[in-house]
């Protein structure tokens, strides 16, 4: 009589431990399902010295819109470089006064090229012309393509 009660106060133990490892899975598979596990895509630039982000487009067809707002002084856009691609296209801008916003808008090179929906983190470098002479401005860039 003495072993069968040690088997049912195992017994008790086990399915006591069971119960509650059952709870933790389920919760976290619930938890899982609702996407609290899963990073959410950041979107914008970080990391601009000169100028300050305001908005950006990237869509599938490798077009983007790049919005920024100018700094303390006159400025030309000369070129962009997106995530170390020479072939990255933009129309240079015109003189942008202190503080205006400027939208930047070309095309990735299609070694680049993503799929609608798909995340992505790029460096993002902004050559630029002041009175002061040619600079460079480089940012993170990240979001979901369009």
């Amino acid at each position: 009589m003495k072993g069968k009660r040690k088997g049912q106060g195992a017994l008790e133990y086990l399915m006591t431990y069971g119960w509650a490892l059952l709870i933790i899975v389920v919760v976290g598979a619930a938890l899982f399902a609702l996407g609290v596990f899963s990073p959410q895509t950041r979107e914008g630039c970080t990391g601009f010295a000169y100028f300050q982000y305001s908005d950006l487009r990237l869509t599938s067809a490798n077009d983007f819109n790049l919005v920024v707002i100018n700094g303390n002084q006159d400025v030309t856009i000369n070129s962009i470089q997106w995530d170390t691609s020479s072939d990255t296209t933009v129309t240079p801008t015109t003189s942008q006064s202190t503080g205006t916003q400027i939208t930047i808008a070309g095309t990735v090179a299609p070694t680049l090229s993503r799929t609608s929906g798909a995340s992505y983190s790029d460096a993002v470098i902004i050559n630029y012309t002041t009175t002061a002479g040619t600079k460079s401005d480089r940012a993170t860039c990240s979001g979901k393509v369009i």
